[in-house]
């Protein structure tokens, strides 16, 4: 009789799942079953240059059916409503599917920790509609301030306020910058002195998982650019044309991105399952506990590492290490041999500060300029999915090196 392995999610957990188990379960027994709510898969960590012009929106995503092609797949555009553990089902949208076994990585969207009007006045930066929302925002409020007469007005139009300083904050930051200062002179009669991009951390620093040193010549190639950056500084209000700090310190703005942080994306289960923040805690083995033949991985997954003594971070490198262990202990469960167990491991940290600038940290090596930007930009080069993407954006950086960024407004 085939078995039936059902995969929740098409983000870097579910997509290197299905990608594993089908080099593993070639003319097996087996049938493999994606479900999303797009067709296509996005590369996220290039989200902040689609967002700026640096690369147009086909290069961060690849068909679904593209990726996978074998008799025993099937890919299935819809959203899902509801698991029920009781009866190994999960309820679509449109239908039900059985599952024998169930592969839960259906990720997360952005936390706005119940701030007043964060969540209605700001853009996020998850997907590719946002990314395109954020490029049409900034366009947009440049050609406004070349219209306006109002000298509150062009303040307000060319005030870039990005809260969160982590790597998604930190990037974006420095690709407006210069997604900015390469149109200005010949494109926009506007003065660099009045765009004004602002950075705001919670905490007492910017991308705090690197190394002291790193983070000193980040944030001091930011300023470079003129970023001005606000430490120790908690939002406390979203307003359409300004954001509270601290509840005492108005910055009147019009653009607001909002990368503060995450939270997993709800689905309701039969059991409730899941914690108050919508968590699937998971054992050792990435199964979901107390449930054998389920795993969970990924940003809605949370997993204690007894060694490290800490969580598992929200990052692609994670998920794809996570998603090896899932696919092989799948098989192993599927012929009951002894599952193996995740380890935390992180490969370290790739970063860019704006063209020619990056951030490499692996291990006890760490290293800032130039040549961190170019092992940036060749390792994620081999990590975009699919040869014909992988041409597309290499030509596209090597344009850029030349020519200044697209300012269509799509």
């Amino acid at each position: 009789m085939r078995k039936q392995i059902v995969i929740l999610g098409a983000g870097f957990g579910g997509v290197y799942t299905c990608k594993y188990l089908l080099n593993k379960l070639k003319n097996k027994n087996i049938d493999i079953i994606l479900v999303n709510k797009s067709n296509y898969f996005t590369f996220t960590p290039m989200l902040h240059e689609v967002a700026t012009g640096g690369l147009d929106s086909h290069s961060s995503i690849e068909p679904i059916r593209e990726i996978f092609k074998a008799n025993n797949f099937k890919f299935l555009r819809d959203e899902v409503k509801e698991i029920n553990f009781n009866e190994k089902k999960v309820i679509l949208k449109s239908k039900f599917i059985n599952y024998d076994y169930l592969v839960i990585a259906i990720g997360a969207k952005t936390n706005f920790y119940n701030i007043k009007g964060a969540e209605k006045n700001s853009i996020t930066l998850k997907s590719l509609d946002d990314a395109a929302k954020i490029r049409k925002k900034i366009i947009t409020s440049l050609e406004e301030s070349v219209k306006a007469e109002d000298k509150n007005k062009i303040k307000e139009l060319l005030t870039f306020v990005i809260a969160g300083a982590g790597p998604t904050g930190v990037e974006l930051a420095a690709e407006i910058h210069e997604f900015i200062d390469q149109n200005l002179k010949n494109n926009y009669k506007i003065d660099r002195n009045l765009i004004n991009i602002i950075l705001i951390q919670k905490g007492p620093k910017i991308m705090h998982q690197l190394d002291d040193s790193c983070i000193k010549l980040t944030q001091y190639r930011l300023e470079k650019k003129n970023i001005q950056i606000l430490l120790n500084s908690t939002v406390t209000e979203v307003s359409e044309d300004f954001i509270l700090i601290n509840n005492k310190d108005k910055i009147i703005t019009s653009t607001i991105i909002w990368t503060a942080g995450i939270i997993p994306n709800f689905i309701k289960t039969i059991p409730k399952i899941t914690d108050e923040r919508n968590y699937f805690h998971i054992n050792n083995y990435l199964q979901v506990k107390n449930l054998e033949n389920v795993f969970c991985l990924g940003d809605c997954a949370l997993f204690y590492d007894e060694e490290s003594k800490q969580y598992a971070p929200a990052l692609a490198q994670v998920a794809v290490k996570q998603a090896r262990i899932v696919s092989e202990n799948l098989i192993l469960n599927l012929t009951g041999k002894p599952l193996i167990k995740y380890k935390l491991k992180l490969s370290g940290f790739l970063f860019s500060v704006g063209q020619g600038f990056g951030v490499v940290e692996i291990k006890n090596i760490h290293f800032t300029g130039l040549v961190a930007w170019f092992m940036w930009r060749t390792i994620y080069l081999f990590k975009v999915i699919g040869l014909k993407n992988k041409i597309r954006v290499g030509i596209v950086w090597a344009l850029n090196l030349f020519f200044r960024r697209d300012i269509n407004e799509l």
